[in-house]
């Protein structure tokens, strides 16, 4: 599902001075909402949390991201839910065999 893999530049998470340049920014201009996401998984970014929150102090009106789900535990839900996060979508991808043809 994640097309990170087929990605020919360099694979690289955005440091904070340059999200909080682009989030100053989108502020300014009155962008609606952010997604946290696009090329990879959101949870794997060590500063998710304080971008959430950063973007929020920003009024930003909808900040959300997709996410696998893989790497939520009880801890970082709790974090994310108090970080002031808009929505979380959980994407899965899965088959059952039974219903295969064969």
């Amino acid at each position: 599902m994640c097309d990170r893999g087929s990605l020919a530049r360099q694979k690289m998470k955005m440091d904070m001075p340059l999200f909080k340049k682009i989030i100053d920014n989108a502020s300014e201009i009155g962008v609606p909402e952010v997604k946290l996401n696009r090329f990879g998984e959101p949870l794997l970014h060590p500063l998710l949390i304080d971008m959430i929150r950063y973007t929020k102090e920003k009024d930003i009106p909808r900040v959300y991201f997709t996410t696998n789900g893989t790497l939520l535990n009880e801890a970082l839900s709790r974090e994310i839910i108090t970080s002031g996060i808009d929505s979380i979508t959980i994407s899965l991808d899965g088959v059952d065999l039974k219903h295969m043809k064969k």
